[in-house]
């Protein structure tokens, strides 16, 4: 998907998810009037493995991939064999309704309401929520919003 102008475009749907242009693309996870849920998903190459000999993987920096062979008269593009290996980082915000989008840590989320600090801090602690759990934070958004300010 390519936008040409990304300030117009205030939100993108598909199939029900919503999903938002920061300096990069989130999806809107929980909403409601007070606060929203945001996961950003990223994919990096975690590392390169090179197969070696008998087509086993090896992460050694001793070989050397070549992937063009040059001869006096023509250029050979060679097929390299490697091994990529992804690594998935997710991570969440919560977004009040000033814009302003901060990762969604207990601190961040006690700071955003401090006339609630007890009340939200004793439910964190009775739920067990998890920071890095999708369903906790969700459901520590929808309790954020159904008690009201």
């Amino acid at each position: 998907l390519a936008i040409a102008d990304e300030a117009a475009v205030k939100d993108i749907v598909v199939n029900n998810c919503t999903f938002i242009y920061y300096p990069e693309c989130v999806q809107v996870i929980k909403a409601n009037d007070q606060l929203q849920l945001l996961k950003h998903e990223k994919m990096r190459i975690a590392d390169i493995r090179r197969k070696g000999l008998y087509g086993i993987p090896n992460t050694s920096s001793a070989m050397e991939s070549i992937n063009m062979v040059y001869t006096w008269m023509n250029a050979y593009q060679i097929d390299v064999n490697e091994l990529l290996l992804l690594s998935k980082t997710i991570n969440y915000y919560v977004q009040k309704d000033n814009g302003e989008k901060v990762p969604a840590s207990r601190k961040n989320i006690l700071a955003m309401f401090p006339n609630r600090r007890d009340d939200l801090r004793k439910f964190i602690e009775e739920k067990k929520i998890s920071f890095n759990k999708e369903a906790d934070l969700s459901q520590l958004v929808t309790y954020i919003g159904t008690a009201g300010n």
